[in-house]
């Protein structure tokens, strides 16, 4: 029905010109790259215009539990979009994409990063950057994957914590952590793109899967389906892998 429904939605937003709006977005702030470019693309063909806030996940829910008047929120997983459903908040969610959790240092760096999750013990690594696992999933799949290595211990007096992933990667790239466990997505992203990536096995953590929502409390719904239906349909799905993420 979901599929149906924006199959349609899309024919009708590049048909005919329609009155301008303003959506409300919330996303993780691991999507920022992908999302811009898909917001700017967006905007080019539509008459809508979309205003995108990024930040830590949990935080979003914490704000939408009290009311916060976004149309759409784009989650970095999916439990947070299914606890607002189980609360009536959602009008309906789809998965758009699949994360991968990274090693991530600047390009000047000398650590060896095919040590996997063991170069974090080397003796030039004083701080280690994650975003913080109470609040973003990719936090939370970084002290899995500690824990799943047994590192957790050795490395718990090393870790500072981002308010989002985007905090954490420029806690490494300011020199306030000598490595940081980030998003691909962000590893990817023009400004963190020069530096130097190792893959973390997924079999460490639990899958990073993302949904987005189109909120019960939206004001404008066909706007925000026409939008979601874009940012999961076939033009959108090159954009998502190019940063490392899939549907």
């Amino acid at each position: 029905m979901f599929r149906q429904l924006s199959t349609i939605l899309l024919t009708l937003a590049f048909a005919a010109p329609a009155a301008a709006a303003t959506l409300h977005v919330a996303a993780a702030a691991s999507d920022q790259a992908p999302l811009d470019l898909l917001v700017q693309r967006y905007e080019a063909k539509t008459h809508d215009s979309v205003l995108v806030s990024y930040g830590a996940s949990g935080h979003f829910f914490g704000q939408l539990l009290a009311g916060a008047p976004y149309d759409v929120f784009f989650s970095a997983d999916k439990r947070y979009p299914a606890k607002l459903q189980e609360r009536g908040l959602v009008r309906a969610a789809r998965q758009y994409a699949a994360g991968q959790l990274v090693l991530w240092t600047p390009a000047d760096s000398t650590l060896d990063l095919g040590r996997g999750l063991a170069v974090l013990t080397d003796p030039q690594v004083r701080h280690v950057a994650i975003a913080n696992p109470a609040l973003a999933p990719y936090g939370e799949a970084a002290m899995e994957a500690l824990r799943a290595s047994g590192l957790e211990h050795t490395v718990k007096s090393k870790l500072v914590y981002g308010e989002d992933i985007a905090q954490a990667a420029q806690f490494v790239q300011t020199g306030n952590a000598e490595v940081g466990l980030l998003a691909l997505a962000v590893a990817k992203a023009p400004k963190f793109a020069a530096g130097k990536t190792a893959l973390i096995p997924n079999v460490l953590h639990r899958p990073i899967t993302a949904d987005v929502v189109v909120l019960e409390s939206t004001t404008l719904p066909v706007e925000a389906w026409r939008f979601v239906a874009y940012c999961t349909g076939p033009d959108a799905q090159p954009v998502w892998r190019r940063f490392g993420l899939s549907e």
